[in-house]
């Protein structure tokens, strides 16, 4: 009987503090309400800061005024820079290469174009501003843009963007309310800028670019059977690769990062590009963590796909994939895509999967002396592989 009682009265005191805590969120809650203005319509209310607000209104009520009867010409960016408010569906680069494609979609690759700039373009600048972050805003961003011709300067401009905070529900996290950004036709002028855009002249380039590899080997392993690659493509300055397409020769720059170790090796129905961040340690017992990315052959101007693993699906996803201690991409000299039979381990996903199966390819990563270096973390692998399908 004393057991229950000092058990009953710890309930009791658990509860009292669980209801307590729950009263002082709520008095938080209505408390930061009263501190923050906030606007509030049909059960939706945020907070805002009107006098900041009214401030950045008057600040930018001076403006240069967009110039009208401008040509379409092909826009570039600085090669340091990223388009980051403006979105165009793809900018152009000058640097000591020559002149370089990135599309909006796809900004960890640039498409190789040509060597010498055009005679006539625009260069369009997009720099950051730093904010002392206002408190009542969920976010701030403020940047100054600009348009040159030819070198000549034609346009600029500085904005102002604020997000207010949702405070409808009781809610523990920031959400984010309304935007609104300063001066308010900001947008008008930036879709301006995007009709200017335009290919450079006697040059074939998709507005959008295609899609990446429509039927990843890994979904369709019997329709390509066991796929092998061995051609290396050798890197120029780590990271621009020269592949062979359907549609003709196609020099890509990938990732710009200078500590990744990149890799790609070919085969005949696609390319892949090992991406390895040295001394990455993900899983207690596996160290180097890779991306591996698939590139089309059959077309040029092609989104990459990541996939982790080739051996994935929407039930069975693989998050990471390493090389063996001591290993780098540098080291991978060919690969293997096994079609195989894997099932669900029943102690890792759910319980209704238990013993379910699915066909996928397997990878195998080689090095020259056909050592496998690649393993995955069990941890997170919750499939294992059953039996080979075909080796055709």
């Amino acid at each position: 009987m004393k057991l229950k009682s000092i058990i009953k009265g710890i309930f009791i005191i658990i509860l009292v503090l669980f209801f307590i805590f729950i009263g002082l969120m709520i008095a938080f809650h209505f408390a930061m309400q009263s501190l923050f203005e906030s606007s509030c319509k049909e059960e939706y209310c945020e907070s805002f800061d009107e006098e900041y607000e009214k401030q950045l209104e008057q600040n930018s009520s001076s403006l240069t005024p967009f110039p009208q009867n401008l040509t379409p010409k092909p826009i570039f960016i600085p090669k340091d820079e990223y388009s980051h408010f403006i979105h165009l569906p793809y900018v152009y680069i000058k640097d000591e290469y020559g002149v370089w494609l990135r599309y909006k979609d796809n900004s960890s690759m640039d498409y190789f174009i040509q060597k010498e700039m055009p005679k006539d373009y625009y260069l369009y600048s997009d720099k950051e501003i730093k904010l002392d972050k206002n408190p009542h805003y969920y976010s701030e961003d403020a940047r100054h843009i600009s348009l040159s011709e030819n070198g000549n300067l034609i346009y600029h401009q500085s904005y102002h963007c604020v997000t207010r905070q949702d405070i409808t529900h009781f809610d523990l996290h920031s959400n984010a309310g309304s935007s609104r950004c300063f001066p308010n036709n900001v947008y008008e002028n930036i879709k301006q800028i995007k009709e200017l855009q335009t290919p450079i002249a006697g040059m074939d380039i998709p507005e959008k670019i295609n899609s990446g590899f429509s039927a990843y080997a890994y979904k369709e392993p019997l329709k390509y059977g066991k796929v092998i690659g061995h051609k290396i493509i050798e890197a120029e300055n780590n990271n621009i690769f020269e592949i062979h397409t359907d549609e003709g020769i196609q020099k890509i720059r990938a990732f710009s990062n200078p500590s990744y170790v990149q890799k790609m090796v070919c085969a005949k129905e696609f390319c892949l590009l090992f991406v390895t961040e040295p001394n990455s340690k993900y899983c207690e017992e596996i160290y180097n963590e890779t991306n591996v990315y698939v590139i089309r052959t059959d077309k040029k101007f092609s989104k990459i796909s990541v996939s982790n693993a080739f051996a994935q699906s929407n039930d069975c996803w693989v998050t990471h994939f390493g090389l063996k201690d001591g290993y780098t991409a540098d080291d991978i000299a060919s690969f293997i895509l096994i079609p195989t039979e894997f099932e669900y381990i029943p102690e890792k996903h759910e319980e209704k999967r238990k013993g379910e199966k699915i066909n996928q390819h397997r990878l195998l990563v080689y090095t020259r002396d056909g050592t496998v270096i690649n393993q995955y973390c069990d941890w997170y692998f919750p499939c294992r592989a059953v039996k080979t399908l075909s080796d055709e």
